[in-house]
């Protein structure tokens, strides 16, 4: 739970720091049968990355090339 924490404060800085306007980009997964959703706008992730392990594992991996 404490790296989700984490991960999810890494995030909200990172949002923080990006430009406002433009367009909205969103995470699409196409993977079935999730406990996430299917596309999470760049905003909500870091609360998704607190609330949800099996989203934080799937970031984790995506952001470490872990297979």
């Amino acid at each position: 739970p404490e790296a989700r924490k984490e991960a999810a404060e890494a995030m909200r800085r990172y949002l923080k720091g990006q430009a406002k306007e433009g367009s909205k980009p969103t995470l699409v997964s196409l993977g079935l049968r999730k406990t996430y959703p299917h596309a999470i706008p760049l905003e909500q992730i870091p609360d998704e990355l607190e609330r949800n392990p099996e989203f934080f594992e799937l970031i984790k991996r995506a952001v470490t090339k872990e297979r």
